[in-house]
């Protein structure tokens, strides 16, 4: 070996082992061509439509991700912007790269759901490359909607019950099956049979998950009970619509027992009354 391919088997050692070492050195500009946007991979929330939207519990901190693929210039920029579905941008999050996953690199951000129940979120992610190709991809997240079932009596109703009592005071009460934090009222409401609101009634709050209180009825007759859960935006949400009587028998439908059959059969058995008697 001469000494021209000493020096340069020396150079080429240097070249591999000094960057290894941390010791930068300089290197020659190179030029990157890129046509292809990234690929967006596996977002959370996962919803992928309004109907479809990924559960999402008020007040939590929740980790906005999404996995990005890129083989190209490397990415620049990761976001993610959160509106109320059909409605105005809430806020822009900036993703930070995480760890490699399935292909990629996982980019994350943290978000505390709003504390307001039943509103579905928009999560458009969007990722940029060094070259400037865009990806972007959308998915749905819904927080969640309180739920129970109101009691009278110790009866369960529902938005179709009809009942009859003996006794002008009811006792009603309303247990919660899902998100008790989230219900800010019990509401009440009787009618008269002509749709006027006798009692508008809040019930009080007796333990985590149960309110309960009593109603009386003014006089006998035929009147309507509404159930509602209110929650903190105000919305109402409706989960009884009772029919009661006091001190009234249930009407019966003469005309519905009177039909041809019916009346066939009271001719037949008149006719035969007759004749045995005749006989």
């Amino acid at each position: 070996m001469n000494t021209l391919q000493k020096l340069g088997a020396i150079m080429i050692i240097l070249g591999v082992v000094l960057p290894f070492l941390g010791i930068a050195l300089p290197s020659l500009a190179a030029i990157v061509y890129d046509a292809t946007p990234p690929t967006l991979n596996y977002p959370y929330p996962s919803g992928t439509s309004p109907s479809g939207a990924t559960p999402l519990t008020p007040g939590q901190a929740i980790t906005v991700k999404i996995v990005v693929v890129e083989d190209g210039s490397g990415i620049s920029t990761v976001k993610c912007d959160i509106f109320k579905y059909g409605g105005s941008l809430l806020t822009t999050l900036t993703l930070s790269q995480g760890s490699p996953a399935l292909g990629g690199y996982e980019y994350t951000a943290s978000w505390t759901v709003p504390n307001e129940a039943g509103v579905t979120y928009q999560f458009n992610f969007m990722a940029k490359d060094n070259s400037g190709n865009v990806a972007a991809k959308t998915s749905y997240g819904v927080v969640g909607t309180p739920d129970g079932y109101f009691t009278i009596n110790g009866q369960q109703v529902t938005t179709s019950s009809v009942i009859y009592v003996n006794n002008p005071t009811l006792n009603i009460a309303f247990t919660a099956t899902n998100l008790p934090e989230q219900i800010t009222a019990i509401r009440v409401i009787l009618k008269d049979s002509g749709g006027t609101t006798l009692k508008d009634l809040t019930l009080p709050k007796t333990s985590e998950s149960i309110w309960s209180g009593t109603i009386t009825l003014p006089a006998e007759g035929k009147y309507t009970i509404s159930g509602y859960i209110v929650i903190a935006s105000g919305n109402h949400l409706q989960k009884m619509e009772l029919a009661i009587q006091w001190g009234m028998l249930p009407e019966i439908n003469v005309g519905k027992y009177l039909n041809l059959l019916t009346l066939l059969g009271i001719a037949c058995f008149t006719i035969g009354t007759l004749q045995k008697r005749r006989w």
